[in-house]
């Protein structure tokens, strides 16, 4: 099923492509989602374009094949919920899991700050958490 979405501004125009890909599914069927997207819309392959996903491996790596200069974003409830899986971290309240530091970055409401927290405390992070922080 693909939904599209056009949001226009006397600044700019979006074109949104909404597709439910179903987890489970194979690489080949997410690359033909964003072939075909591509082939639609050739201009929404840009360095200027930000495209948000799951964090599912599959999908991510079809999305970096056919869509290689788009930067892509991780959907924040998508990317706690890996956190939690992967580190635990008791819901962000234990000082310096994984979790905690991502809701520091997340934040953070400048550069500064956000590399402040950096500089801060990754040195006092568990090697695993923070490995999988900067994933």
């Amino acid at each position: 099923m693909l939904f599209t979405e056009l949001i226009e501004t006397d600044d700019f125009c979006l074109f949104t492509p909404f597709g439910r890909i179903d987890l489970g599914l194979d690489h080949l069927i997410h690359r033909g989602f964003w072939k075909f997207i591509r082939s639609l819309h050739a201009e929404m392959n840009a360095d200027d374009v930000t495209i948000i996903t799951d964090q599912d491996k599959g999908q991510m790596a079809a999305l970096a094949q056919e869509m290689p200069n788009v930067g892509q974003f991780h959907c924040s409830w998508h990317r706690r919920q890996n956190i939690m899986k992967r580190c635990g971290g008791g819901g962000g309240k234990m000082p310096y899991s994984a979790m905690w530091m991502y809701n520091k970055l997340v934040g953070a409401r400048s550069v500064a700050l956000l590399e402040h927290y950096k500089m801060e405390h990754f040195p006092k992070m568990d090697n695993f958490n923070l490995t999988y922080l900067n994933s």
